[in-house]
C-alpha cells in the first residue's frame, strides 16, 4: 500500500490505451491521472490543447495484488483557476490559484481483471462544494457510482466497453445569490461500445458506439442533468478540442 500527499496535474496519456478511443466517468474520472494505472475519463480528467491543466492536492492511497486487483482512493482539493470573471480575463489579470476545502472531490476506485475474460471496475466519488471565499458556486454536494466491463483491442478478436454511473445528492441551478434552492439531483450515464480489429500489417479497428445521458426539464425541485465535474468531452466528441458542441450530459447518440 501506498501513501502519498501531493499536487497532481492532469496530463495526457495514450489515447489508445484501455477499451479503445472512450475516455469516460470510471474510465474518464481521471482515473489516468487521478487514479493512476486506469482507463477512464468522464468525471475527472486530464485535458488536451489547453493552456491550463486541471490540477489537485491531496492525498493517495494504493492497494494492488501481483494478480492485477487494484483498489485506490483519493482526497483533493481541485485547484480553482483565477482569475474566474470574464473583465479580469480580459485585462489579464494575474492571482494566485485557489485551494479550499469548500471544494473537495474524492472517492475510489477498485479494477479486477479477468472475470471470465473481462476486466470489471467500479468507482464511488463525491464533490462537496459551498460558497466562500468571495466564490458563488451551485452548491453541488453530488455522488456519482459507476461500474465498468471491457475488453481490450486486440488483433483478430472482438472487444466491447460497457460503463454505466449515477448521479445523486443536491444542487442549485445556477451561482446566482438569489438562487439559493437546493434542488434533488438524480441523473445518470451510459455507454456501450463494440469493435473489430484486423489481423493485418497495420491492425484497422473498427468500433460501434452509443452514449446517452440525462438532461434536465426544469421540473420545481428536481435537477436530472448529469454533472461530468472534472472529466473531459474530448476523448469522444471533439477530437480537436477547440470547439466541442457536445458533451457528454443532455445527449442521445448512437
Amino acid at each position: 500500500m501506498t501513501a502519498v500527499f501531493h499536487n497532481a496535474e492532469h496530463h495526457d496519456a495514450d489515447p489508445t490505451s484501455g477499451g479503445g478511443a472512450k475516455q469516460t466517468c470510471g474510465s474518464d474520472f481521471d482515473q489516468k491521472s487521478f487514479f493512476p494505472g486506469s482507463d477512464a475519463c468522464t468525471c475527472r480528467c486530464r485535458a488536451r490543447f489547453r493552456q491550463t491543466t486541471n490540477a489537485y492536492s491531496g492525498v493517495h492511497l494504493e492497494w494492488a495484488t501481483q494478480g492485477g486487483t487494484r483498489l485506490q482512493a483519493r482526497w483533493t482539493m481541485p485547484q480553482i483557476r483565477r482569475p474566474e470573471d470574464v473583465q479580469g480575463l480580459r485585462d489579464n489579470t494575474v492571482k494566485f490559484d485557489l485551494e479550499t476545502t469548500r471544494v473537495q472531490f474524492f472517492g475510489a476506485h477498485g479494477s479486477l481483471p479477468q472475470v471470465l475474460g473481462e476486466t470489471l471496475e467500479t468507482y464511488g466519488f463525491r464533490l462537496a462544494e459551498q460558497d466562500g471565499d468571495n466564490r458563488l458556486t451551485r452548491n453541488r454536494r453530488l455522488w456519482t457510482v459507476g461500474g465498468r466491463a471491457f475488453v481490450r483491442p486486440a488483433a483478430g478478436k472482438w472487444d466491447h466497453d460497457v460503463e454505466g454511473a449515477y448521479q445523486f445528492g443536491t444542487a442549485r441551478r445556477s451561482t446566482a445569490a438569489a438562487d439559493t434552492a437546493d434542488l434533488d439531483v438524480s441523473a445518470w450515464f451510459a455507454h456501450a461500445e463494440v469493435g473489430y480489429t484486423r489481423r493485418t500489417g497495420w491492425t484497422p479497428s473498427l468500433a460501434a458506439m452509443f452514449d446517452a445521458a440525462s438532461g434536465d426539464g426544469g421540473k420545481a425541485g428536481h435537477y436530472r442533468r448529469f454533472d461530468t465535474l472534472f472529466g473531459a468531452r474530448r476523448f469522444d466528441f471533439g477530437r480537436t478540442a477547440l470547439y466541442g458542441a457536445l458533451q457528454r450530459t443532455n445527449i442521445v447518440s448512437p
